[in-house]
């Protein structure tokens, strides 16, 4: 062989791109993991942030409820097809209805003022289950309060929970 020529052996070039090679599968294994996970994390902050607003609106409208002893205002049903317990119908002081249901995964709230025709609107949707509970939990007559048992929102592989009592600020 000539010692003057330059340039690679087809051998050298081989391995070159053979090492190259793995360098790029790696990265992409790496790139595809990692944009999984950010995938994941948004749905897990999405339904967690979805999760909080229902349960604030919720806890808006009840607290304002009137009293479930005298006008037995506070009424916790199935409806239709849907699990018993997923639909909870108040009234205001000036008595509007206000109902909280689920329906077709999602959860809406339906608000009807007297004399007019009533209004619904999609307060969430990806809802996995709601389930109300009315209770008296410290046995006193003026403490009355619904307990959400079960808030569950779900999106692909991730689900959040919330629970939580929300007293009446009008017993």
């Amino acid at each position: 062989m000539n010692k003057l020529s330059k340039g690679f052996t087809l051998v050298e070039i081989c391995i070159a791109i053979a090492i190259l090679g793995i360098f790029i599968a790696g990265g992409a294994v790496f790139f595809t993991k990692i944009y999984s996970l950010w995938l994941d994390n948004a749905d897990q902050i999405e339904i967690q942030q979805n999760a909080r607003i229902a349960m604030d609106e919720m806890s808006k409208y009840i607290r304002q409820a009137s009293s479930p002893t005298v006008t037995n205002s506070v009424f916790i049903d199935n409806y239709g097809t849907e699990p018993a317990s997923s639909r909870i119908r108040f009234h205001l002081i000036d008595w509007t209805t206000i109902q909280y249901y689920q329906r077709d995964g999602k959860l809406y709230r339906s608000r009807n003022n007297p004399g007019e025709s009533a209004l619904e609107t999609e307060v969430t949707d990806n809802l996995g289950e709601i389930y109300f509970v009315k209770e008296n939990p410290q046995g006193a007559a003026d403490d009355y309060c619904v307990k959400i048992s079960t808030l569950t929102l779900e999106k692909d592989n991730q689900s959040v929970t919330l629970r939580g009592y929300i007293h009446l600020k009008n017993p």
